[in-house]
């Protein structure tokens, strides 16, 4: 016979069952990675993909780019806060250090690799005391762009403000001498040539608000019609 006993038999009848029961598992991981390679090959077709030569980043403004000078370059710090300061960029990099490998998102589709140095948020909330009533940042650039974000969003988040892009000092054509990094939020969400931050009590509207298709108040990062949570820390993008 082919089976010793009614024992061996159970447990090959019992092996065949298991493989039975696993195979809509394997046909189902199988064809999720296949839609996941088409949706990334689609995506790049319509003009998304990844890059991570920063100069190849695109720009969702036509806003003209600004020059300012690092050793004159001041960042002011108002609204509703205890301690109103003006801040220059050795008082940023005096202060203690956050560095994260993020890939930035465009809302665009396109993905940015770079890795980002700079003086972390809370430390600057901490000097200023903001009040109670201070449920908003808003942040200016020198090119004019501007942008409002929610101040516990900011700190949960670990935002940080950037001076040094990838091995060198944050280039020109990337907001220095000093820019925003908001983890989880779209690019056009990190302001660049940063030169204010305002505690205020309500919400404000961002430069792009209404404006564009994709580029809306929120700015969280979105992988297709779901919205995507994030990880604490981890990615954001570039405007």
């Amino acid at each position: 016979m082919f089976f010793q006993d009614r024992q061996e038999r159970r447990s090959c009848l019992l092996g065949f069952a298991i493989i039975l029961a696993l195979l809509p598992v394997f046909a189902l991981i199988w064809l999720s990675e296949r839609l996941a390679r088409l949706a990334i090959k689609k995506k790049k077709t319509e003009g998304g993909g990844r890059l991570s030569d920063p100069d190849k980043w695109p720009r969702c403004t036509n806003l003209p780019q600004p020059t300012v000078d690092p050793v004159t370059w001041r960042l002011n710090i108002t609204g509703e806060v205890e301690h109103p300061t003006t801040l220059t960029l050795q008082d940023l990099t005096q202060m203690r250090k956050r560095k994260r490998g993020l890939p930035m998102h465009c809302a665009k589709g396109w993905v940015y690799n770079a890795t980002w140095v700079g003086a972390m948020f809370e430390d600057i909330v901490a000097r200023v005391k903001p009040l109670k009533s201070a449920r908003w940042v808003r942040f200016v650039g020198a090119d004019g762009y501007y942008e409002c974000a929610s101040l516990s969003r900011l700190m949960s988040r670990d935002a940080f403000l950037a001076y040094w892009l990838n091995d060198d000092k944050l280039p020109p054509n990337h907001g220095a001498p000093v820019r925003l990094i908001f983890p989880t939020k779209y690019g056009y969400k990190a302001v660049k040539w940063l030169t204010e931050i305002s505690f205020v009590s309500s919400r404000s509207k961002g430069y792009l608000d209404g404006k564009l298709a994709n580029y809306d108040a929120d700015g969280t990062i979105r992988f297709g019609p779901v919205q995507h949570r994030g990880l604490r820390g981890r990615p954001i993008q570039k405007r």
